[in-house]
């Protein structure tokens, strides 16, 4: 055999050994691509879920606050209506004054 062929085959034998390599390595970057997905996944699923809670926790909140403003809307008119019967025409002191007219202005 010359010299010549055990270059060339030795030259071949590298190309593939390197193309294996590049493949394997090719390969395991898919499968690490595919894990990153589905953990990013999971997390943006989980985080979904968390802010779905938090919504509906919060519709919830504004709706009893909704509620709680109408109430006091209502006792402030009220208010407002029984101090113009006369009689509740009186002297208050100006304590008891200061808190009935920070009722009806809602303060």
């Amino acid at each position: 055999m010359p010299l010549g062929l055990n270059w060339i085959t030795a030259g071949i034998f590298a190309f593939f050994m390197l193309s294996a390599f590049a493949g394997g390595w090719h390969v395991k970057g898919k499968f690490d691509d595919a894990d990153q997905l589905a953990s990013f996944t999971a997390a943006v699923a989980e985080k979904d879920a968390k802010l779905t809670a938090a919504n509906i926790v919060s519709a919830a909140l504004e709706t009893q606050l909704s509620q709680q403003r109408q109430l006091a809307e209502t006792l402030r008119k009220e208010l407002r209506h029984a101090l113009q019967d006369p009689a509740y025409d009186c002297t208050l002191p100006a304590d008891g004054l200061s808190i009935l007219n920070r009722a009806i202005t809602g303060n």
